[in-house]
C-alpha cells in the first residue's frame, strides 16, 4: 500500500527520569493535536506515558498507556487563547479517569466512557489501576458532526457504558482504526468515521430518557432550547440575543415575543442563570480551589467588579463572604 494511503499519525512517548523537560514536550504535544491546558505528570517512580494518535480528517483519534498518574487542567484563560469547538469522548481500558467541570465531578473506570466538551473549563485525571497500568482510547471530534445526531447544547456529564450497544460499536471502531492505521485508506477511515459517530450520538440519546416536553406547547419547547444553549455558552461576554437567533435560525422579533409571552426577558434571563452557575460554584467543594475571578470568566461577567456588583445586589453580600459563610461547618 502506497504511502498516500496512510492515515495521517504520530506517537509520543515518556519513558525516563528528566520528568520535566518530557512534561514541557508532552504538554506541548497535546495542544498541537488537542487544546491548550496545563499538564502535570506524576514524578512518582519511573515515569512512563506513551501516546499514539491518528487523524481522520477533522477528528483525532488517541490512544493512551501510562504506568503514572496524569492530570490536565484547562481554565478560561487557555479557552480564550484557543478556542477549538470540540467534544472529547475518553474510554477507559484499565485504571480510571476522573473529570471535574462546574456540574460536579464523574469518575469513569474500566468499561465506560466520558465526555468533555472544549468550551468550558475542566480537571481530568488519569489513574493507572491496581497493577499499575491506565490505558485508554479518545476521540476528539467537532461538534457540529456530534449536533447532526443529538442535541448537545447542555452536554451529559455521567460515564456511560462503553460494554454494550452503541457505546460498544463506537469503542470498537476506534480502537479498530488505531490499530490499522497502515492498513486503512482514507474512504475506508472516513466510512467507518461517520458510523462512529452516529453510534455516539445514540449513545448520548439514550441518556435523554423519553420526550418528556412531546405535550407541552411548542414557545415552552423553545424557551427550554434557549436556556440550554445560554447555559453552554454561560462564559462568552458577547452572549447576545443575535447569537441566540442565529442557533435557532428565528428572527429576534419571534424570540421577543416568546419572552414576552413568559414574562421575561432574554437579559433578565441570561443574568439569573449567571448567577445561578456562580453561587453554586461558590458553595461547591469540587470549586474550592478556583479563584473569584476564573469563575467571574466562567459566568461571562465583564470583570471580577462586575461580577460583585451584580452579585451582591442579588444575594446582599460580595462573593467571597458567600464562599465564606457556605464552607462553614453547620451547628
Amino acid at each position: 500500500m502506497g504511502c498516500e494511503n496512510l492515515l495521517p499519525s504520530n506517537a509520543f512517548q515518556i519513558c525516563g527520569l528528566s520528568i520535566d523537560e518530557e512534561e514541557r514536550r508532552y504538554e506541548s504535544y497535546t495542544s498541537d493535536i488537542f487544546y491548550p491546558g496545563d499538564l502535570e505528570i506524576s514524578k512518582i517512580g519511573s515515569p512512563f506515558v506513551r501516546v499514539k494518535n491518528i487523524q481522520v480528517d477533522s477528528v483525532s483519534l488517541t490512544q493512551i498507556t501510562t504506568k503514572t498518574k496524569v492530570t490536565f487542567r484547562r481554565t478560561w484563560q487557555h479557552i480564550q487563547r484557543k478556542r477549538t469547538g470540540t467534544y472529547t469522548f475518553l474510554f477507559v481500558r484499565r485504571g480510571q479517569y476522573r473529570c471535574v467541570r462546574s456540574e460536579g465531578q464523574t469518575i469513569a473506570h474500566s468499561g465506560f466512557f466520558i465526555l468533555t466538551p472544549s468550551d468550558v473549563p475542566f480537571f481530568g485525571e488519569i489513574k493507572p489501576d491496581e497493577r499499575g497500568i491506565h490505558e485508554s482510547i479518545q476521540i476528539n471530534l467537532p461538534f457540529h458532526l456530534l449536533r447532526k445526531y443529538v442535541n448537545m447544547d447542555y452536554p451529559h456529564i455521567d460515564a456511560l457504558p462503553a460494554n454494550t450497544g452503541d457505546g460498544a460499536l463506537a469503542e470498537c471502531i476506534i480502537s479498530h482504526l488505531i490499530a490499522r492505521q497502515d492498513q486503512i485508506p482514507p474512504e475506508v477511515a472516513r466510512s467507518s468515521m461517520a458510523t462512529c459517530v452516529a453510534a455516539l450520538g445514540a449513545a448520548l440519546r439514550t441518556t435523554q430518557g423519553p420526550r418528556e416536553n412531546a405535550h407541552k406547547k411548542i414557545s415552552d419547547r423553545r424557551m427550554g432550547d434557549f436556556e440550554s444553549f445560554i447555559r453552554c455558552h454561560l462564559a462568552e461576554k458577547d452572549l447576545s440575543l443575535s447569537s441566540l437567533a442565529a442557533r435557532f435560525d428565528l428572527s429576534k422579533r419571534y424570540i421577543c415575543h416568546l419572552f414576552k409571552a413568559h414574562d421575561a426577558s432574554f437579559s433578565d434571563l441570561v443574568w439569573d442563570i449567571r448567577l445561578k452557575a456562580a453561587s453554586d460554584w461558590l458553595r461547591s467543594p469540587t470549586m474550592r480551589n478556583c479563584r473569584i475571578s476564573e469563575i467571574s470568566e466562567m459566568t461571562g461577567f465583564k470583570s471580577v467588579a462586575h461580577f460583585s456588583r451584580k452579585f451582591h445586589r442579588v444575594f446582599g453580600t460580595t462573593p467571597s463572604e458567600y464562599r465564606k459563610a457556605a464552607s462553614l461547618p453547620t451547628a
